[in-house]
């Protein structure tokens, strides 16, 4: 009864293939892709946000800066 309930387990089956597919080949997919390519190249924190030298985290804001809205 089991083994003929596996053709309908298509979810499961095709993220097994997809497992195999993507160790095999090493592919890269979706939003991580980018931040991949940046770790590949010695860059681990670039984003189209927060762009490769941005100051935002070395050094503290000034009170006037914190308290302007």
């Amino acid at each position: 009864m089991f083994l003929r309930t596996i053709p309908y387990n298509y979810y499961a089956l095709l993220t097994l293939v997809m497992i195999f597919f993507l160790v095999l080949t090493g592919a890269d997919y979706g939003p991580m892709k980018l931040n991949e390519d940046n770790a590949l190249n010695g860059d681990l924190f670039t984003t189209d946000d927060r762009p490769y030298g941005a100051t935002m985290w070395t050094t503290a804001p000034t009170p006037a800066a914190m308290s302007s809205t």
